[in-house]
């Protein structure tokens, strides 16, 4: 039973135990942990240990989704040339770290990883080199500044995309401001 469980390393919302001679498993689990337990169920049926899983069902993530939907919708805008958000953007921020440290959280407790990747972006003026500079550099001070709020560093990826992802035209008349920014993506393994 300890290896089986060391193995399948179930999330905290799924109990194992030992009923009549089979090892039973019970709760809510994410799909991807499911799909696992009904693999080694498999394979000890073969060595003929019954492990039933019939009692498993799919946790329900409205809940992160929701988060994960509301973080996502969240950028960090940056002024022409500069990798320091202006004052403007502090209770962005503020609020970003409140909800990733929620979402992070409430992932943990249902058995699920949170990675949040922070990408940083530039507007289209000066060099492609510098942009890509400056656009990583934004994404660096933005995890910093979330490390300084509570948030977790390791849950923290950062990348900069310099001007090759933009959130609009370059040409229209919010293009700069609006393509200087950093957006996040959330992953949930």
């Amino acid at each position: 039973m300890k290896r089986l469980t060391a193995s399948l390393a179930p999330p905290k919302s799924v109990l194992l135990s030992i009923v009549q001679g089979r090892i039973v498993v019970v709760g809510e689990a994410p799909a991807n942990w499911i799909n696992r337990a009904r693999a080694a169920a498999e394979q000890l049926s073969a060595d003929g240990v019954v492990l039933d899983v019939s009692q498993l069902s799919e946790l329900n993530l409205a809940e992160l989704n929701y988060l994960r939907e509301a973080i996502q919708a969240t950028d960090i805008f940056f002024y022409s040339g500069k990798a320091v958000p202006g004052p403007e953007q502090i209770p962005v921020l503020d609020r970003l770290a409140d909800q990733i440290k929620e979402l992070a959280q409430n992932a943990r407790k249902s058995g699920v990883t949170a990675r949040f990747m922070l990408t940083g972006h530039a507007d289209a003026t000066g060099r492609e080199t510098a942009n890509v500079s400056i656009s990583a550099a934004r994404a660096e001070t933005v995890r910093a500044l979330l490390n300084k709020r509570g948030v977790a560093p390791e849950l923290l990826l950062v990348r900069g995309a310099g001007t090759f992802e933009p959130v609009v035209p370059e040409n229209s008349r919010t293009g700069s401001s609006t393509n200087r920014r950093v957006s996040i993506t959330v992953s949930l393994e």
